[in-house]
């Protein structure tokens, strides 16, 4: 697999800080317009501000967050037969194995018919997702409000993902990406990133990668911010949450 230090280049965007408030977020730039130009570092000063950052606020959301986590534990375990927690294999930092953790929204053995139901990413893809019969009905209402992602709090905690970066992917869909496509994997995943507060599965795979590009070329401690506060009104609106 092709990782972001064997790249020359990387993709340019707009400035995103350029328009960003704390109400707007930029939308997706057109492919075609897309320009190619020598890659640069993130600096470490602002990969140490955001591991603090990450390790204070998962903490604090853990502690003040534990006995909900534990109803919704329990609501699981009494609708629906099977674990309460899933460990997702995804693509983490460096493009190393990531366990990412989840309350589990779907009928035991869901992934196995994951090929199935859902298939590669394509015009039809955003139906098969509202429609997916797998999931629970407890765990429809933890999508639409996203309770289902709280337990990767702990991933943050512990260092293998971060509150805001590029979403990770599925192993499966490494072959989708474009050789620019791996620089995503040159910071650690987030909860929610730029592409969660545009739409989340409403945004098309292109736009999704497109995104976790602009985040790369203007991410600052500023950007997190931003896009954490916009994180809260998108799970208050649920556009795309299913």
């Amino acid at each position: 697999m092709t990782t972001d230090s064997a790249l020359p280049q990387r993709v340019l965007f707009p400035s995103v800080m350029a328009d960003l408030s704390y109400s707007l977020l930029p939308a997706a730039p057109a492919p075609a317009k897309l320009a190619v130009v020598p890659d640069t570092t993130i600096s470490s000063a602002f990969l140490t501000a955001k591991r603090i950052t990450d390790v204070v606020l998962s903490a604090l959301l853990l502690l003040v967050l534990l006995p909900f986590m534990l109803l919704i534990a329990l609501a699981i375990l009494l609708t629906s037969r099977g674990p309460v927690l899933l460990v997702q294999d995804r693509v983490g930092l460096r493009g190393k194995p990531l366990g990412m953790l989840k309350f589990r929204t779907m009928i035991d053995g869901a992934h196995e018919l994951r090929d199935e139901v859902i298939g590669r990413p394509d015009d039809g893809i955003l139906d098969r997702y509202r429609d997916d019969p797998r999931i629970t009905p407890v765990g429809r209402v933890l999508r639409r409000w996203s309770l289902d992602e709280l337990p990767q709090l702990l991933n943050v905690l512990g260092g293998s993902m971060s509150l805001v970066g590029p979403r990770p992917i599925l192993p499966e869909e490494l072959p989708l990406l474009s050789p620019v496509g791996h620089r995503r994997h040159s910071v650690k995943p987030g909860i929610t990133g730029l592409w969660q507060v545009r739409g989340r599965k409403t945004v098309t795979w292109d736009d999704r990668m497109a995104l976790d590009q602009m985040y790369l070329d203007e991410c600052s401690m500023r950007m997190d911010s931003a896009i954490l506060i916009r994180t809260l009104g998108a799970v208050v609106h649920g556009v795309g949450a299913y």
